[in-house]
Order: structure tokens, then sequence, then C-alpha cells
């Protein structure tokens, strides 16, 4: 017995050496051969437009159009490449707005009954340049869509000149002490009822609107977030339109102190800007009063049924941002991606003895840290893809409180953007790495791809702190069931009573069913709601109160939950993707996809899935076998798949990316023509001093 177990051991160690040892037959044997080219062919797919169908949607020709536009027009250039400085990107991405603008109109019917072809541009748009379309989405998503959402008729005005170009608006929420704690904002506007106004005012430096894109330079006018004051009694947050610059002369207004907020980690393009406002009047009718209202009398009134509705959806209509931003991030991905995996095939290095060198992607060890992040774009744009077309296609009902598909929207759109950002973020950089020293050059904007993201983990809601309002949502829905309410359908209609948590036999043989991998998602988030909500429970009796025990069970019990979910609901997407796929080896990759996403994430939290016995070790031993299967077998897929959601190489604009597989032409290219390449420096006389 025991000489058999040594021996089944040995033949273990074996099959795991086996799995790490470079296929050398899948080195081309010509030398001068496009190894991309060569990759492309391994790819088992045989068809490609219901993949480009899946992958960009109901706007697949908009969003080609838009990028050829982008690729046809020199003013869309990388500034990574041309070595612009902060006034230059600036100027050039005013003038590409401008462009954009122009090219791509949208009326105010447009604007109001498909907002999806706006998520479409300012998408694309991200493909190219975050800053570009950051510049984009405050000008139409917050401004404009704050104007249209919270606005009566009386602001269509407003809306049309924005939307017309004639004015540019920002968005004035966030202030210098107050980022995620909205309702304790600082800034002021007390209702006069002799001049039937409101003065606009700026009590103390806490209470600076801070960090407002478009601000320091481009905007003329401002959705400002104040204190609404009627006879010395406070409504809450209310929205405001506060014109900032002169139209004539783009000269600031009296009263309006603006400034720069400086350099920053990326998106310097961006003009973001401080505002302090003192004593600003402005027509009583500058209120944005879909909801509330001060009157000609000088009355407030109340359009919801309490306050606390009124706040609740006046926020709730700002949550399109963040679903939006769970799309636009993976744009940053599916870049990098492409940079990389093009890179892998074309950098060759050591190899078999008398055999040429080896591409690098054929090294299990590059396979395992880049292929994994293939399928998890491809799980997670599916899901934020798909909530974002539900959010697009309730706004009709955004303010009816009583619809459930917007709580679960809010809440799901508080665990996706967290769970994707920081996704895509570790994939950056992952990324980075693989490309070694070329991927370090500012010319291939891997670099660039990893400082703009970084602003997506903070704005539209802090990640830590968004999460929360998931975790509150499932928390809610759990201590429903444990009354005996049972979830009517939706995102947790699986949730089970701790009591009675299903433990499914999974054999190893079916752990890469889809109904597995449903099974096992679906028990995670059944065996943390269980176990956060019991923690919940003890930390009331020890700390006496809801504040204290809720962050003290957050770090460990809801955080893990909350991304849980999120996870749980990528997966089922996916599957319900699969399910309608009809190519069979659309399909099939698609499987492999779901499968090498959904077993990274067993891998990294055994923990969690071998309670109640659910998951035990042959299981792991197998999924990290597959694992190592998959990236092998994802990564001959990846190339062709690559040419058919890359964007254009003109705008991607890494020449070590592109499509024609000549990255060291390329690379040398750019590096050749950049200023300063071959040049002396000015100030080489000093160094006669150094001898």
């Amino acid at each position: 017995m025991e000489n058999n177990s040594q021996s089944r051991k040995h033949l273990d160690r074996l099959h795991l050496l086996s799995a790490h040892l470079v296929k050398a037959q899948m080195i081309p044997e010509k030398p001068n051969m496009n190894l991309l080219d060569f990759y492309r062919q391994k790819s088992t797919l045989k068809t490609e437009q219901e993949l480009s169908d899946i992958f960009y949607g109901k706007y697949q020709a908009f969003k080609k159009d838009t990028y050829q536009f982008m690729a046809n027009d020199v003013d869309f250039r990388h500034h990574t490449t041309s070595e612009l400085d902060r006034k230059q990107m600036r100027y050039r991405a005013m003038r590409q707005v401008k462009k954009l603008g122009k090219a791509f109109p949208i009326s105010v019917e447009k604007f109001g009954s498909d907002p999806g072809y706006l998520h479409a541009l300012l998408e694309s748009v991200h493909a190219f340049d975050q800053a570009t379309s950051i510049k984009l989405s405050v000008h139409y998503s917050l401004y404009c869509k704050t104007v249209y959402l919270l606005g009566t008729e009386q602001h269509r005005p407003f809306l049309e000149r924005a939307l017309k170009m004639e004015e540019i608006g920002c968005f004035g929420l966030t202030e210098l002490g107050h980022g995620s704690n909205i309702r304790d904002n600082l800034t002021t506007a007390h209702y006069c009822k002799e001049t039937d106004s409101f003065i606009i005012n700026t009590p103390s430096e806490l209470g600076m609107k801070f960090w407002i894109g478009a601000a320091a330079e481009l905007a003329s006018v401002c959705v400002v977030y104040a204190q609404l004051y009627v006879e010395g009694k406070n409504h809450g947050i209310h929205a405001f339109i506060v014109p900032i610059r002169s139209q004539l002369d783009h000269t600031l207004l009296p009263g309006v102190l603006v400034g720069d907020c400086g350099r920053k980690v990326g998106c310097d393009a961006i003009d973001n800007g401080f505002l302090l406002f003192n004593n600003v009047r402005i027509p009583r009718q500058n209120l944005l009063n879909k909801l509330s209202n001060v009157n000609e009398k000088g009355e407030f009134e109340l359009k919801t049924s309490s306050p606390e509705e009124r706040y609740a959806l006046s926020l709730g209509a700002l949550s399109g941002g963040r679903v939006l931003i769970s799309v636009v991030t993976l744009t940053h991905l599916r870049n990098a991606l492409t940079v990389s995996l093009r890179y892998a095939a074309q950098r060759q290095q050591f190899g078999q003895p008398k055999q040429p060198e080896t591409p690098i992607i054929e090294y299990p060890m590059t396979q395992y840290r880049i292929i994994p992040y293939f399928a998890g774009f491809f799980t997670y744009w599916i899901a934020a893809s798909t909530l974002n077309q539900q959010w697009n296609d309730n706004q009709h009902a955004i303010f009816d409180g009583k619809n459930p598909l917007l709580a679960e929207a809010h809440s799901l759109s508080s665990s996706l953007k967290p769970l994707i950002t920081w996704y895509v973020q570790r994939g950056l950089q992952e990324a980075r790495e693989v490309c070694a020293g070329l991927g370090y050059s500012a010319y291939n904007r891997l670099g660039a791809y990893i400082d703009d993201n970084n602003v997506h983990l903070t704005w539209e809601g802090d990640n830590n702190v968004l999460l929360q309002q998931a975790c509150k949502y499932i928390n809610d829905t759990y201590m429903k069931l444990l009354k005996g309410t049972k979830p009517r359908g939706g995102s947790l209609s699986f949730l089970q009573p701790g009591d009675k948590i299903t433990v499914q036999d999974i054999s190893v043989e079916d752990v890469g069913k889809l109904e597995s991998i449903r099974a096992i998602m679906q028990f995670r988030v059944n065996v943390l709601a269980h176990s956060s909500t019991m923690k919940l429970q003890q930390n009331m009796s020890k700390y006496g109160n809801n504040f204290d025990a809720w962050n003290a069970s957050l770090q460990y019990y809801f955080k893990p939950l909350g991304l849980a979910y999120g996870d749980c609901y990528c997966a089922g997407e996916f599957e319900r993707v699969i399910n309608s796929t009809q190519d069979p080896s659309l399909k099939a990759i698609f499987i492999q996809m779901l499968q090498l996403w959904a077993f990274e994430i067993i891998e990294k939290d055994q923990h969690v899935f071998s309670q109640m016995n659910f998951l035990k070790e042959i299981h792991f031993k197998v999924i990290r076998e597959k694992i190592q299967e998959l990236c092998y077998s994802l990564s001959r897929e990846a190339y062709k798949i690559l040419d058919i959601i890359a964007i254009p190489d003109e705008i991607l604009g890494a020449p070590i990316g592109l499509s024609n597989g000549e990255m060291y032409k390329n690379f040398m290219n750019v590096v050749r023509q950049a200023p300063g390449c071959y040049e002396r420096p000015s100030w080489w006389k000093e160094l006669k001093g150094l001898q």
C-alpha cells in the first residue's frame, strides 16, 4: 500500500511537471513567420459575427463608427506618444470633445428616450482615452443628466444649450471635506424672498467644491449641491444650476472663485477645479425642482412622501454613473490584454537546446499570469453590460420608489463597481509586468491605463464605502428571509437560511459544469450571508449600537459577502449568455472562460467552499490542474478573439500591441521619432565641472 501511495505521488508530480513543459511543437518552424498570424490560426472559433454581436450589443454599428471617426482624425492621437505637457493635453482634449459633440449630436428627445446611445459613445471614447471620455461624461452624464432627471420643463433651455455644446457644464457635488457623506455637505443656498432668488455661499474652506471636472477651465455653468434654507429652516441637500463664467468672454462671474486642483496621478487632461461662492445670486427657478420646490410665495413644497424619500430618489438618480464605470473600466483591461497578449506572442526568450527561442506565451507561468484575466474580462463585461442595459431600460421609472428593479440595480451596481474596478486594477498591473521593460515605456500606454483607472476606485463612491450599500441590501433581504419573507426573484432568489443551506453533492467530474458553478457561487453567498448576520448580532450584543456593530463586522464578513454577491450575479449572466449562444465553437470557448474564472475564485477562497464539507481537497486538487489546462487552451483562442474585440490600431496607440505583428519595428519607429531622441543635452557644458 505504501509503495502504491508513493507511486501515485510520483505520478501526480510528473503530471504537474508535464503541464509546465513548453510544447515545442507549437513554435513555428519558419523563423520569419509572423507570430501573431501563427497564433491566430490556432483558434477553434468557426464564425466571428455572433461573438461581435454579443460583445458590442445593440449599438455595435454606432460604436464601430465612433472608433473609425477617431481613427481617421489626427487630433485623436495619444499624448503619451506626443509627449504633451498638461496644458497641451487639456487643449487637445477640448478639441476632441468639440469634434465628438459635433460628429455625434444628441437632441433632448434622444437624450431622454435612448440613454444607451450616450453610454455607447462614452464607452467607445473611453477605449481611446479616459480623460476625453470623462470630459464628455461630466458634461453629458452628470450635468445634463442631472438637469434632465431632477429638473422640470422650466429647465429645458439649459439642457438644449448644453446638448448643442453652446455651454459646457460641470457637476459640483464633492467638497474638500466631504466625499461620500453628501448629506453633510457645507455649501448653502438661502432663499431671499425680497429678490426671489437663492444666495449661494461657501461657509468655509472645507465646504469648497473640490475635484470638479471641467471646472478649472472648460465649464461655464455648474450643477451645485447645497443645503437649502427657507426662512432659516434647512430642507437638506438640493441641486441648483449656477452659472460660473460669462458666455461672452469666459471670465468668472461676480462672487465665483475657481482654481485648479493641480497635477494628479492620472487623467491630467481633465481640468479638475475647486469652486468657492461668495453671495452668488441665482433665480429661484434655477432650483432643480422635480422632487421639491420653492413656490412663488417663497414656500417650500415637498413632492415626495417624506424628506428621506426625496433625498434617496435624488441621489439614486446618480446610480447610472457607477453602472457605467463598471463597463468603461473594462475597456482599459481589454486594451491591456490586447497589448500584453500580442507582446507575449512576439517576445521570444530562452527555449529548448538547439531550438529557436520560445514565445513567452508558451510558458505556463505567462499563461497563468494573464489568461485568467482574459476569461475574467468576458465574465465581467457581459454582466456589467447587462446591468447597464437594464438601468437604461428602467430610466423612465427611476423615481418610482416601489419599483423593485431599481433597488436591485442600485445594490448590484454598488457591488459590481468595486468588484470590477479592483479586478481591472490588478489585471492592468499584471499586464504591465508581463510586458517587462517595454511595458514600462509610456509609449505602450500600460502605465497610463494603470494611472487613469486608479480614479475609478474612489470616484462615484469610494469602493469600500459603496460596497456597504450592497451588503445592507443583502442583510435586509436575509433578515426578511429569517422572518418568513422569501425573495420573490432577482439576484437573491436563491438565498437560504443558515440551517437550510443546500449542500449539493458535486462530483469531481462535474465540478466544471454550468449548474455546478452556479451552485458553488450561490453556496458562497449563502454561507457568507449567514456568518455575516450572526457576526453582526454578536457585535450588537458587544457594542450595544448599530453603528459600531456594523463597522466591526465589515472587514472579514460583510465585505467578502458583497463581493461574492457580485460574482454570483456575473456567473449567472454569463451562464445565460452561454445557454443562448448558437455557434458550438463559441459556446465551448465561453464555457472554458467561465470555468477558468470560477476555478480561480474557488482556488483562492477555499476556506469558504470547504465549509459544511461542500468541496473537498480532491476538488481543489483537480481544480488547480484544470486551471493550468484551461490557461493553455484559452491561450490558443485568445488571438483571433482579440482581433474581433480590439479597438483599431490608430486609437490603441501602443506600438507593441498593434495588429501587424511587427512590435519591435513599431516601437522603435516611435522611439526614434520622439522629441530629443538624438539630441545633445543643452546643459552639456556643465558636465565639464564634474570632471
